[in-house]
């Protein structure tokens, strides 16, 4: 179970209270706290938000990284994969 404070400072933590090392400072908990908001937007639209001044083949590659660590510290059950989006799923796992 993930519980994730999005008011103040962002602060995911498991069911022990230790923030998961996937889930340290950075761009995967920005996605993470944009996606527990709107629960799904285009990729475009999220490389576009949180790597706007990068080169846009380098956006891309970080943004994939970014959404490889939150798959492995979500599961791919709560992140489909999608070409086109990106959509978290609801679950009792992520509170």
């Amino acid at each position: 179970m993930l519980r994730l404070r999005t008011f103040g400072v962002p602060a995911p933590t498991d069911e022990h209270g230790h923030t998961p090392p996937a889930l340290g400072w950075g761009k995967p908990l920005a996605l993470l706290c944009f996606l527990s908001l709107r629960r799904e937007a285009p990729r475009d639209e999220i490389v576009d938000l949180l790597w706007r001044d990068t080169d846009p083949a380098k956006a891309r590659n970080t943004f994939r990284q970014a959404l490889h660590r939150l798959r492995y510290a979500l599961g791919e059950d709560l992140l489909p994969p999608d070409r086109e989006w990106v959509r978290l799923r609801p679950s009792p796992r992520l509170w």
